[in-house]
């Protein structure tokens, strides 16, 4: 007996071993296929997650047994070990005998990312929503956002969105919520209901994503919900009143905005080209003054064309370009930074 356990232990794959292995993406992965048979159910599930990462459809056999190890975390990495190698199990099954509700939630995610499509799946992917467990809903959100992004020749049903959008409308939780918004935006359905909860919620990845289903403006603490909301709802009015946000990433993209054809913005965007201090808003400003009033901006091109922070002379080409200014394009090409100079240059043989 002694003997039989000191063979066995010797047998046994170490953890370095097993990373090795997978690191190394043997051809004969020996090694993970003992793994994958030891008692150790930390060595079983190194070893099932390495045997998927490998992503060879052909190991499946030796994954599938551990889908109903007594182990939930086994369970968990031969299921996902499956989905990386894209092969198909008997997911129904094992959805009515599972009793974790975590490992529930991998099998939803795992048959949304599946690629080819197998019988039941929309049907099995939307019962998830209906599951006792948190964990298991989550994971039924993940698949179905994917399944759906994966696949966009297949369209969701109505009844399929009306139960979607219930998921939304039951739940709280954030997570799920952002999920179940990415699958209804990507379906282009603003359910009016859905996007007045996801407006008032207290995630701002969710209202932000809110802000996308309905293309409206909203006026939000979060910088995120704001930059969403001005590049769905833009006005030129919206984007002159933003080009102070306490945001940089809203105020960038108010000023960028400036330049699409906005009228009597000329001088809000001189002032910034002349006095800011921010060179990220003077390199940005140049750009659109030069799109909307050429001749202001070709008096204050040279200031950033000389500008000592090269990604503002970089910006400055671009504005060159658009004035067709070719002194300013061959006065940066001769810039003392080698990657500017270079393109600077490209810049310059663009316009020929």
């Amino acid at each position: 007996m002694l003997f039989a356990l000191l063979a066995l232990l010797l047998q046994t794959p170490t953890p370095r071993a097993i990373l090795e292995a997978e690191d190394a993406r043997v051809e004969q992965p020996d090694v993970l296929i003992q793994a994958v048979k030891s008692a150790d159910t930390t060595i079983q599930r190194l070893g099932v997650r390495a045997i998927g990462r490998l992503e060879r459809p052909a190991l499946a056999d030796s994954v599938r047994p551990l889908t109903t190890s007594p182990d939930a975390r086994v369970r968990m990495e031969a299921i996902n070990a499956l989905g990386q190698m894209n092969v198909g199990f008997d997911f129904a099954t094992l959805l009515k005998t599972e009793t974790d509700p975590a490992v529930r939630g991998v099998i939803y995610e795992t048959i949304g990312r599946l690629r080819e499509v197998s019988p039941g799946t929309e049907a099995a992917l939307i019962s998830g929503f209906k599951d006792s467990g948190l964990p298991a809903k989550v994971g039924a959100a993940k698949g179905t956002e994917a399944f759906y992004r994966t696949h966009r020749a297949i369209k969701p049903s109505p009844e399929t969105l009306a139960a979607i959008r219930q998921a939304f409308k039951d739940n709280t939780d954030p997570t799920l919520r952002q999920l179940v918004l990415l699958t209804l935006n990507a379906a282009a359905d603003a359910d009016p209901e859905v996007v007045k909860l996801a407006l008032a919620d207290p995630d701002a990845q969710v209202r932000r994503l809110g802000v996308t289903a309905s293309k409206q403006w909203k006026d939000d603490p979060s910088y995120m919900v704001r930059y969403e909301a001005l590049r769905v709802s833009a006005s030129c009015e919206r984007a002159a009143a933003l080009v102070r946000d306490p945001s940089d990433h809203v105020a960038l993209l108010a000023i960028d905005m400036l330049g699409n054809k906005c009228a009597g913005v000329t001088a809000a965007l001189e002032r910034i080209v002349d006095s800011d201090k921010d060179w990220h808003k003077q390199a940005h400003a140049i750009v659109s003054l030069a799109k909307i009033d050429p001749v202001s901006a070709q008096k204050r091109v040279g200031k950033i064309a000389d500008h000592p922070v090269w990604q503002a002379r970089v910006y400055a080409a671009q504005a060159a370009k658009l004035l067709k200014d070719t002194a300013t394009l061959q006065k940066l090409g001769r810039d003392n930074h080698p990657n500017r100079s270079e393109e600077h240059t490209s810049e310059l043989q663009s316009r020929f």
